[in-house]
């Protein structure tokens, strides 16, 4: 009974991505045994463990909280590692740029939701608008 490694893959960041303030680090793992762990590191610092979020297969996908403030601006590498219970997978590693002053990337509206995401959120509030003034009379049926 052979026992491959696992793998992990980093899904975000995308390479050389422009990140500030609280950033979610995710991706995906699998394993023939089945993974026990996902582990994050950002540089050379300590391996942390990140969150199990696979539903329906233990750490099938995980994510990691990176806490960009406690970092230098500039360039960092953010590696992950998954672990069976035997064997670790090899590392899977992005390129990152830390930028908290500003100088990247313009802010995005609605706390950093993409323009079909505010779009949608802005036709729920009329849609709902509209129907609170049909309910009281406002407007007619």
């Amino acid at each position: 009974n052979v026992n491959n490694k696992p793998w992990v893959k980093i899904y975000h960041p995308m390479n050389e991505e422009h990140v500030s303030g609280l950033y979610l680090v995710h991706g995906a793992s699998e394993d023939d045994h089945g993974v026990k762990k996902v582990q994050v590191r950002i540089d050379d610092g300590e391996w942390e463990t990140a969150v199990n979020t696979g539903r329906e297969r233990p750490w099938a996908t995980w994510a990691f909280e990176w806490d960009t403030t406690d970092y230098e601006n500039g360039k960092h590498v953010v590696c992950a590692r998954a672990w069976d219970g035997e064997l670790y997978s090899d590392l899977s590693c992005r390129h990152a740029y830390v930028d908290n002053e500003g100088g990247g990337a313009p802010p995005t509206p609605w706390g950093g939701a993409t323009p079909f995401v505010s779009i949608g959120l802005l036709a729920g509030l009329g849609a709902t608008f509209y129907m609170w003034r049909r309910s009281h009379g406002y407007l007619r049926k």
